[in-house]
């Protein structure tokens, strides 16, 4: 099964690239079709930038701007970007402390239906 992974970001630069390269190497490579989505938020530390570096090694899709929106807007735009039948959200901190996600096992998996507009 692929999978659409999402991650919020906002201001952090210091943890960003290893939490990339981190969920890459233990998710993306191991679930063929699967895509990282980034759901960058206005951050003004430059977060953009150092995913932006990543974005070709780590095939990530980046969505959002240069201002800051918010988290359910985020998250929409995120959910909105996906391609893939299911969708799996991510959190940096809860990454860090209990490893990489069974999204399926885990129930952290939601299906989504395909619709015909994108959310408001």
């Amino acid at each position: 099964m692929s999978v659409s992974y999402i991650l919020l970001a906002h201001n952090e630069v210091e943890t960003i690239e290893a939490e990339l390269r981190s969920i890459h190497e233990a998710v993306i490579r191991r679930l063929p079709g699967s895509e990282l989505i980034v759901a960058e938020d206005g951050s003004v530390d430059g977060t953009r930038a150092a995913i932006e570096r990543l974005r070709d090694a780590l095939s990530l899709r980046i969505v959002g701007g240069e201002a800051r929106r918010g988290y359910a807007r985020a998250m929409m735009d995120a959910v909105s970007a996906a391609t893939q039948p299911c969708t799996c959200r991510l959190q940096p901190e809860a990454y860090r402390v209990m490893g990489p996600p069974n999204a399926v096992s885990k129930g952290l998996c939601n299906k989504l239906p395909r619709r015909s507009r994108a959310w408001i």
